[in-house]
């Protein structure tokens, strides 16, 4: 029998910039004289998410800098102080439950302009995790389904078909629990990989706050809607290529609703050329999905059924004469390769 199945999604994200249990990080350092290792009090730190302002703080006495609760992503931070080179740090990646340290070295202005530097890996991760994914490594994924993307990546994580549950750490499948943002949810995720910031796995050390649950904890943390109107559009198939005949097609959409421009410590408005600099304080994210497959498990060795002329014959005669003579037994059991 060939089976058809029909799957359509479609979430609708708005956000205001709540923050959910253990879907934040946090960003701290010390902002210093390259020279001689000394803090440089009130120097400007200013954090930077695709070229728009997200947070401003100046650093205290000792020269210490601290961001708490921002969502997950990657950020750039510009450093800035009279008499000093400003400073770009880019690419920090800030995973939930991290605490990631950065220090930064200013140089004096004498020794030459604004200097751009790659952000190193070190992380002191608060939440003990097994692994994570990225939301650029989903999108590179070769599978569409999230949770098909966790069960090909992360050690221990498998699911007996494509789609189906995941069993890890050689618990049952309702052994595992799944959170999206930080609340518990039930039943498949509907969710691209356009949608993901980061997939969190947590299979030992578990945090309290999560608890009930013997096997895994995944949790899906969604991205923030875009400061810039964004569009995404993919698709795959294996329609006459394989038995399956899978097709999908996924769209997302993300962009700001409400802007707010950017403040400087004075209460200014930040201008970048001649337009002031703006961020998001509530936006949409709209993403969808649509799917169908042929048949979603085909026989390797194809299908058969009985000649017409043979499935009559048993109709009629369904138990015949044993070959040793003693009793009936059923003519299905001397079906032969001619009689399909």
């Amino acid at each position: 029998m060939v089976h058809r199945i029909l799957w359509i999604s479609l979430s609708l994200l708005i956000s205001y910039g709540a923050a959910y249990a253990q879907t934040t990080g946090t960003l701290q350092g010390k902002v210093v004289d390259g020279s001689n290792e000394e803090g440089l009090a009130f120097a400007n730190v200013v954090l930077m998410q695709e070229g728009t302002f997200i947070k401003g703080v100046a650093t205290d006495f000792d020269g210490n800098y601290n961001f708490s609760n921002l969502n997950v992503g990657t950020y750039d931070i510009e450093v800035s102080y009279v008499g000093y080179s400003k400073l770009n740090m880019i690419n920090v990646r800030v995973g939930a439950g991290d605490v990631i340290r950065k220090d930064l070295h200013l140089t004096d202005s004498l020794m030459g302009p604004t200097a751009t530097v790659e952000s190193d890996p070190f992380v002191l991760p608060v939440i003990p995790t097994s692994d994570r994914i990225t939301g650029e490594e989903a999108m590179r994924s070769p599978v569409s389904d999230v949770e098909d993307i966790v069960a090909s990546t992360i050690a221990g994580a498998n699911a007996q078909d494509a789609g189906e549950a995941l069993s890890t750490n050689a618990s049952r499948t309702d052994a595992n629990v799944t959170m999206v943002d930080g609340e518990r949810s039930y039943g498949s995720i509907a969710l691209n990989p356009s949608d993901i910031e980061e997939i969190q796995i947590i299979t030992n050390s578990v945090p309290v706050e999560f608890g009930d649950g013997s096997g895994s904890f995944t949790n899906y943390i969604t991205k923030s809607p875009s400061n810039k109107f964004r569009g995404y559009v993919a698709g795959e198939t294996s329609q006459f290529l394989d038995p399956f005949g899978r097709n999908v097609v996924q769209a997302a959409f993300s962009g700001p609703i409400l802007m707010k421009p950017v403040l400087d410590y004075k209460g200014d408005v930040v201008m970048d050329g001649d337009k002031p600099k703006k961020y998001t304080v509530f936006g949409y994210r709209l993403s969808g999905e649509f799917n169908t497959t042929k048949d979603s498990r085909p026989s390797a060795l194809g299908s058969y059924q009985l000649t017409e002329s043979k499935r009559a014959e048993i109709m009629e005669n369904p138990l015949i004469l044993s070959p040793t003579g003693e009793g009936s037994v059923l003519a299905t059991d001397f079906i032969t390769q001619d009689d399909l």
